[in-house]
C-alpha cells in the first residue's frame, strides 16, 4: 500500500462519508426496514471500529518495526481486511442497487455480509429476520438449481452432472439443518 498511496486505504477511510451518505439518502433506498436498521447497526459499529482501529495503529507504527511485525499487529491487519471487505460490500451495493436484479437492489444480502463482518469483528448482536435469512436461502436454492454463481451478476455455470448432484444434496442437507448454518451465521 505505501508504494501506490502512502499507506492509506481510501475504501476503509470512506466508512464514515458512508455512513453520513447512508443517513441523509435512507428514505430513498428501496430496503425492508430490517435491511435498513441492520445496515445503520453495523454501519454504527464499522466507523466505531475505524476510529479504534486508526488509533491504535498510530501507536503501533511509533513503537517501531518489531512492532509491525508482532502477532498484535497481524490481528489489527486482519481487523482492517474485515473493514475493508465490509466497506467494499456497501460501495459496490451503493453505486449499483439502482442497475440490478430484485435481490441485489433489495440489500439483504448486504445486511447478511455486513451482519458477518461486525460478528467476526468481535460484537455480538442479534442476527438478521428470518424473513431476510429465507430470502437468501430463497436465492440461493435458485441459482443452484439454476446453475448460476452465487455472485452480484448471475453467471451461468458450466453443467456438470456429478458435481451438480453432490452439491445439490450438500445444500438440501444444510438447508434441512437449518437457516442459521445455511447462510454461516455459526461459523
Amino acid at each position: 500500500m505505501t508504494l501506490t498511496n502512502a499507506g492509506v486505504d481510501d475504501i476503509v477511510n470512506s466508512i464514515p462519508a458512508f455512513a453520513a451518505r447512508w443517513q441523509r439518502g435512507k428514505p430513498s433506498f428501496p430496503v425492508a426496514p430490517f435491511v435498513s436498521e441492520e445496515i445503520e447497526r453495523c454501519l454504527n459499529v464499522l466507523v466505531a471500529e475505524l476510529g479504534s482501529l486508526t488509533e491504535t495503529s498510530k501507536g503501533l507504527t511509533l513503537l517501531g518495526a518489531q512492532s509491525v511485525k508482532s502477532s498484535y499487529a497481524m490481528q489489527l491487519a486482519r481487523r482492517h481486511s474485515l473493514l475493508h471487505a465490509a466497506t467494499a460490500c456497501l460501495q459496490m451495493w451503493f453505486w449499483n442497487w439502482q442497475h440490478a436484479d430484485g435481490f441485489f437492489s433489495e440489500g439483504v444480502w448486504l445486511a447478511l455480509s455486513l451482519r458477518r463482518v461486525v460478528q467476526r469483528l468481535g460484537y455480538a448482536g442479534e442476527i438478521i429476520s428470518a424473513e431476510g435469512i429465507d430470502s437468501i436461502a430463497e436465492e440461493m436454492t435458485r441459482r443452484l438449481e439454476g446453475s448460476e454463481l452465487f455472485s452480484v451478476i448471475p453467471l451461468k455455470l458450466a453443467k456438470s452432472d456429478r458435481f451438480r448432484s453432490e452439491t445439490e444434496t450438500m445444500w438440501l442437507n444444510q438447508c434441512s439443518e437449518g437457516h442459521r448454518q445455511v447462510v454461516g451465521l455459526d461459523t
